[in-house]
């Protein structure tokens, strides 16, 4: 079941209104409001914003990120960059 409220403010009494005695698992956009809910058995998160800490984790390394983004990067250097640096690869997978 997927429950959409709007209230004009994201204030915790409006979470304890709106979920009342609810007791499963909460997904929200991380708020903090919604871990602070005592009944909720857990709290699942959006896939889009672990994309977005993949992103920004692939353009920590930034060098290695240009290197393998960049044009004219033949495939063969590409696939040893990213078997040299295998996390990066499942993130670069991930976000692809």
């Amino acid at each position: 079941m997927a429950l959409y409220y709007y209230k004009k403010d994201r204030g915790q009494e409006n979470v304890n209104d709106i979920l009342g005695d609810y007791c499963g698992v909460i997904q929200s956009d991380g708020y903090q409001v919604y871990s602070k809910f005592s009944s909720a058995e857990g709290h699942a998160g959006y896939l889009s914003h672990v994309r977005r800490k993949l992103e920004d984790a692939l353009k920590s390394n930034e060098a290695l990120y240009k290197q393998i983004t960049r044009k004219g990067t033949a495939e063969e250097e590409k696939e040893k960059l990213l078997y040299e640096n295998p996390s990066f690869a499942k993130a670069l997978w991930f976000v692809k």
